[in-house]
């Protein structure tokens, strides 16, 4: 089942969309979030079987930011998740909290995976997979165009991540 199932066209959880004291823009944005936030999250299955809906989505000069990852336009974005690490498989993403100011939400969040697939670690390090659940907690800055993201900036420990995957192969 794919992570992104419960979540509508968007990808806001069906629960959120009922709600009728937001006004429609607010709604709107929230799903944009959500989306974008799982479909950056997740692992290179989910991601393949989002792209049409990310392309709408994201502005097409969109900058993302981050320890894993720098993108300057929705053409680099879409290629770094397709061909981007798939070492934690079975990703579980959520968040935990948003905040809005002005035309940025912040989006806390955490994610769990199994470490399924080999991983190298500063390019030239082959660290064979266990299996072990790994997992994380961030939170995301996205900046809106309109309707659409315009940049986003990711925030997590990275060294936290190497260390589960190292010390899950003791």
């Amino acid at each position: 089942m794919s992570l992104l199932a419960p979540f509508g066209p968007l990808g806001v959880a069906s629960a959120r969309t009922g709600v009728s004291d937001r006004p429609a823009a607010t709604a709107r944005r929230d799903a944009v979030v959500e989306f974008v936030v799982h479909a950056l999250l997740s692992d290179v299955d989910v991601a393949r079987s989002v792209v049409p809906r990310l392309e709408a989505a994201v502005d097409e000069s969109i900058v993302v930011t981050g320890p894993s990852m720098h993108t300057t336009s929705r053409t680099e974005l879409i290629a770094e998740l397709l061909e981007g690490d798939d070492a934690i498989t079975d990703v579980d993403a959520r968040i935990t909290r948003t905040s809005t100011f002005g035309d940025s939400v912040f989006a806390e969040w955490s994610v769990r995976g199994r470490f399924t697939n080999a991983a190298f670690l500063d390019d030239d390090v082959l660290v064979e997979p266990t299996g072990n659940l790994v997992q994380a907690c961030g939170m995301m800055v996205l900046d809106f165009t309109g309707d659409r993201v315009g940049r986003v900036q990711c925030f997590y420990d990275r060294s936290a991540m190497v260390e589960q995957v190292l010390r899950a192969r003791a």
